[in-house]
């Protein structure tokens, strides 16, 4: 199962997982038609804010395999039926990860086995409910980035850390309070190099810095400043007008391991971005994030 963005993911769904995986059939609409394609599965979890609610996806229908050696494929057939002919045991048997992810899972639910497997260990539930913080990285203002059609790109930078001791899952954004869209993290090199953050290598860090990519569209469309959150490479589109400054509010939602989210306000401009015009009106200078 894919995680995309489109349109409908809940609030801080998180992924745990990434496989991918070629020459499967892959669907082209919304159930009907189907091709050969690759495809990317995750395992997603998000924690339902109101409730605590915590909603897990396996990302695969293989998850069960590493709970239960029957299965399908399996190199001794125990049953032979004209709907499964290759059911039976995998010689190889469970996956001790699997089981014990299964039940660390569990317990974040406040589920708990009567009986553990030896192999195993009780685990206990996250208690971690202090959620991340995110502020931005200001541009340098000695060479502010420059956008134009001929130069239509540039990068915000925002770092974010999460404060009860865990880790940083995911980075959602949101422009003019439009729909949220989750964003990419930037080169763990530089994590290193600006903070000196000793876990950037980890891929459980507290801490991250994400990009937000810019492109500019043309300042004869329109006044306003448009975002287009479905796009493939995730980037915010700008539209704007000749002659005029131009500002955009963005908002970073930050997501730990536990399913924390910071705390937003969809009618509040968490962070402005001001574009100030130069002279020939055709280009704009990446002035300040605030």
């Amino acid at each position: 199962d894919e995680d995309i963005d489109n349109g409908f993911r809940p609030p801080g769904l998180f992924r745990l997982s990434e496989t991918n995986v070629d020459n499967v059939l892959y669907l082209q609409d919304f159930g009907e038609t189907y091709d050969s394609g690759s495809a990317t599965h995750n395992l997603v979890m998000y924690k339902h804010q109101k409730s605590g609610a915590i909603v897990f996806g396996a990302g695969t229908c293989q998850w069960s395999w590493g709970l239960d050696p029957m299965r399908q494929f399996g190199a001794v057939p125990h049953a032979h039926n004209f709907l499964n002919p290759r059911l039976g045991t995998d010689l190889s048997g469970t996956s001790e990860e699997v089981e014990q992810a299964t039940a660390n899972i569990l317990a974040d639910m406040r589920v708990f086995p009567l009986s553990l497997s030896p192999h195993l260990s009780l685990p206990s539930p996250s208690k971690d409910t202090i959620p991340p913080v995110s502020f931005p990285l200001p541009p340098s203002l000695s060479s502010p980035p420059l956008l134009s059609p001929s130069s239509p790109f540039f990068f915000m930078k925002f770092f974010s850390l999460d404060r009860g001791g865990g880790c940083l899952a995911a980075l959602e954004v949101s422009i003019n309070g439009s729909h949220f869209y989750p964003a990419r993290r930037y080169k763990k090199d530089t994590d290193s190099e600006i903070f000196g953050d000793e876990h950037s290598d980890n891929p459980c860090s507290p801490t991250w810095v994400i990009e937000v990519p810019v492109t500019f569209l043309n300042e004869n469309l329109s006044n306003s400043m448009k975002f287009s959150p479905f796009v493939a490479d995730n980037s915010v589109k700008l539209q704007l007008k000749e002659g005029e400054n131009q500002s955009i509010c963005v908002t970073v939602r930050g997501v730990d391991d536990s399913g924390n989210i910071e705390e937003t306000n969809y009618g509040y401009c968490k962070h402005t971005l001001l574009l100030e015009s130069q002279q020939n009106a055709r280009k704009y200078h990446f002035l300040s994030l605030e």
